[in-house]
């Protein structure tokens, strides 16, 4: 149908134009002449445009197929380094900004058990990100480094072999084996904001949150 509509339009606006250039008593306006000209032209605009959309529209699915392969993996990553950041968030052990004399002021406290620990960031070593803190013995404290593995994937403890997925993982695994460390690590307690428990407070305690304090 359109081949037929544009061959119609072609020799009729052939015909007016020899008509015009012809000496006959066929007289057609000039005006009219360019209107079948100009639809003749306009259906061979609407190919162009047709083909110039079928281009664009390839053109957008490729991109979409490429997106589509790289996309999820990008997504798990940010998904992970989120997930990462929550763990440490609520991490009572994790202070990342805390200088190092506080840090050895509050693990020398009589009331914190040997093993126990504070993970903050290095800024004596910029190589390192991280290091650990650990009460070792009632009146000393040492401090070892973290690295990250090559790849960004990981970490482990300078000069251990074993690496962790997290942060969180590395304490876990330390909490029950000491490895390169002198002693185990002691999770910090969970502390109450309660008052002293009695029978008033009893009744009350399903109204009350029990929290981790921070140090």
């Amino acid at each position: 149908m359109g081949i037929q509509k544009l061959s119609k339009h072609k020799s009729l606006a052939s015909l007016i134009s020899s008509s015009s250039s012809s000496k006959t008593d066929i007289n057609i306006p000039q005006h009219e002449t360019e209107i079948y000209e100009s639809v003749w032209n306009l259906d061979e605009q609407i190919d162009k445009l047709r083909s110039k959309i079928n281009k664009q529209i390839y053109s957008d699915s490729q991109s979409i197929v490429s997106l589509s392969v790289d996309e999820p993996e990008q997504i798990h990553n940010e998904i992970y380094i989120t997930y990462e950041q929550e763990l440490l968030t609520a991490a009572a052990w994790y202070q990342e900004g805390l200088p190092r004399h506080i840090c050895e002021e509050y693990l020398n406290d009589n009331t914190k058990p040997i093993g126990s620990f504070i993970i903050r960031h290095s800024y004596t070593y910029a190589e390192y990100p991280f290091v650990i803190s650990i009460k070792t013995n009632i009146s000393s404290i040492e401090h070892y480094l973290i690295e990250q593995t090559i790849d960004n994937n990981g970490y482990r403890l300078k000069g251990s072999s074993k690496t962790f997925d997290n942060l969180s993982t590395l304490v876990l695994h330390h909490t029950i084996m000491p490895d390169i460390l002198p002693i185990t690590l002691v999770l910090p307690q969970i502390h109450s904001t309660l008052t002293p428990f009695n029978d008033t407070n009893r009744q009350r305690l399903s109204s009350h949150i029990i929290r981790p304090v921070r140090f």
